[in-house]
């Protein structure tokens, strides 16, 4: 009798050991999975942006955009340069001058 309650004391710790060893893993692998979705949404933001004359939708992250945005930022630009009147030429140099590093 003593001998069986050994051998089921031993089970149940094994079992427990196992378990404890599973739960384990799957906790660093969640964390894992965690700390690369972490790094690829600091990495990888996607901003929504609607500036002055834009008529198609685009799509804008920290380390790339589109062709359409940069199409339409283009556009944008000479617009600002090209089409103005003696009473508004002032205000869209000063605008235009805020794209530009100082």
């Amino acid at each position: 009798m003593e001998h069986g309650a050994r051998q089921n004391t031993t089970r149940v710790i094994a079992v427990g050991f196992i378990s404890l060893g599973t739960l384990l893993t799957l906790s660093l692998a969640t964390n894992i999975i965690q700390g690369i979705n972490n790094y690829r949404l600091q990495t990888e933001q996607k901003v929504a942006v609607t500036p002055m004359l834009f008529r198609a939708p685009f799509a804008v992250s920290q380390n790339q955009a589109d062709a359409s945005y940069i199409e339409q930022l283009g556009l944008s630009f000479v617009a600002l340069r090209l089409n103005v009147t003696p009473e508004t030429v002032d205000a869209q140099h000063q605008q235009l001058l805020r794209y530009v590093l100082p």
